[in-house]
């Protein structure tokens, strides 16, 4: 079977072309049918100094179909999508003839993301050219190794049911770089990339020489960190740490089905101030070309912008359509599933901070004394308590508003989440997307990709 995902579509058009009426046949038996199906393949080579490594190409089949029964939700997966028929089939004898009537398909749409060339279109030796592009950008006698991986995807999504036919194509291509060095008897690494939508033309924008050369700085300036006393500091952050910040801050916190359960505090604050008036947190999977990116969801609802807070205050809830139904709110089109075999969640897609009148370098300047946080960070989040962790690798002392040279790391960011917002007095207008994101729920069962955003911010929090 071919690994092109164009050949799969066409190898599948007839179950694919036949899903509104297997929905139909379904409705007459149940309150509420759909189904979801997605083709998806990917492939990967990487680079480890100057050997490389290509991977077969993965393709994988899913099909999803639930059915809503006396109040209850039923969801049956396959990856066969010759099963289905089956499946239908016996659930039909199951049903009750006189629940529900065909629904007539009046909203259909078709999405693709515009791109011009297909990575499985593109040569195995092209890929590996990229590889060795990129690795030449690295140009610093104390680099000592350098680690490069690409992946490329593609996935076609069909969701029929409720009177929806939507499709959509998506393809996606990741580069990361991880940047070893040795120097001050120490050694140390930096890891940098983007996973974006389009096709094989955007991959020499995924990491440039400038992203680079930034990214070995900072793997030098971790060979001569001081560690940070533990305290109370000014702060101003780049926009990838901040960014970070934005998804730990009110990521699972809010998240419909988390509400629900008990598992998150921010239902008990929805209309009250949990931040400063410069904090506005945004939800948008279509915000930009970002690791987040989609039309709709896997239950079939379009995407859209949530703003979660706005001048401060809490405002909403991302949700799937179940726990939206619960909870008596509009379904935000954040249900989200890894995969056939696994149900579906109220997820984030990205999340953001929307950008403030100020200007990144003036905050900078402003800052009497403090510290200036920069690099690939990460995080973690307690959504009921809500305490909050970021790990930042590098802070620059800053001194009357000028770096002295003096640089801490690896430090970690902890704190209540309203308190960590109510003290950000100065947002800038330098609004920049995170090139890579995954987030993982349920104890690390579903990890789905995410991208997340900030301008440069200013605030005030503990360190150590």
């Amino acid at each position: 079977m071919s690994a092109r995902l164009e050949d799969r579509i066409e190898d599948n058009k007839a179950i694919v072309d036949k899903l509104p009426e297997l929905v139909s046949s379904l409705e007459k038996s149940y309150e509420k049918v759909s189904i979801s199906l997605k083709l998806d393949e990917q492939w990967s080579c990487s680079r480890v100094g100057d050997e490389t490594t290509v991977s077969r190409p993965i393709t994988t089949t899913g099909a999803v179909i639930r059915i809503f029964k006396d109040c209850e939700v039923k969801e049956f997966g396959t990856s066969s999508l010759n099963e289905l028929e089956d499946i239908i089939s016996a659930l039909r004898k199951e049903g009750n003839v006189k629940k529900g009537q065909p629904k007539e398909i009046t909203d259909i749409k078709t999405f693709s993301y515009p791109f011009q060339t297909s990575a499985s279109d593109v040569s195995r030796n092209e890929k590996l050219a990229l590889l060795s592009r990129t690795a030449q950008l690295v140009k610093n006698d104390k680099v000592s190794l350098t680690k490069l991986h690409f992946k490329q995807e593609d996935s076609l999504h069909v969701f029929v049911g409720n009177g929806r036919h939507y499709t959509q194509r998506i393809p996606f291509s990741t580069l990361s770089l991880a940047i070893f060095v040795k120097a001050n008897g120490r050694t140390e690494s930096q890891k940098t990339g983007a996973r974006l939508p389009g096709g094989f033309e955007v991959v020499d924008k995924l990491i440039t020489s400038d992203i680079v050369d930034k990214t070995i700085k900072q793997a030098l300036d971790l060979t001569r960190v001081e560690k940070l006393e533990a305290g109370m500091y000014d702060i101003v952050a780049a926009p990838e740490p901040a960014s970070v910040i934005a998804h730990e801050a009110f990521g699972h916190g809010v998240e419909a089905d988390m509400a629900l359960c008990d598992l998150s505090s921010a239902a008990k604050f929805m209309g009250h101030e949990v931040g400063s008036g410069l904090v506005s947190l945004v939800d948008e999977p279509a915000a930009g070309p970002t690791s987040g990116f989609y039309y709709f969801d896997d239950e079939g609802n379009l995407a859209q912008k949530t703003k979660l807070i706005e001048g401060g205050v809490l405002k909403g809830l991302i949700s799937d359509e179940l726990s939206a139904k619960e909870l008596n709110i509009n379904c935000s089109g954040n249900g989200r599933r890894v995969d056939y075999t696994r149900p579906v969640f109220s997820r984030m897609s990205c999340t953001y901070f929307d950008q403030g009148p100020h200007k990144a370098k003036e905050l900078l300047s402003s800052l009497e004394k403090g510290l200036y946080l920069v690099g690939n960070s990460s995080g973690q989040e307690d959504p009921l308590g809500w305490g909050m962790q970021v790990n930042a690798p590098l802070a620059y002392e800053v001194k009357k508003g000028k770096l002295t040279g003096r640089v801490f790391g690896p430090v970690v960011l902890t704190g209540y989440v309203p308190d960590i917002l109510k003290s950000i007095s100065g947002v800038a207008a330098d609004l920049a997307f995170r090139g890579l994101g995954k987030c993982g729920k349920t104890f690390w069962k579903d990890w789905v990709n995410v991208g997340m955003g900030s301008p440069t911010i200013r605030f005030r929090g503990r360190l150590a």
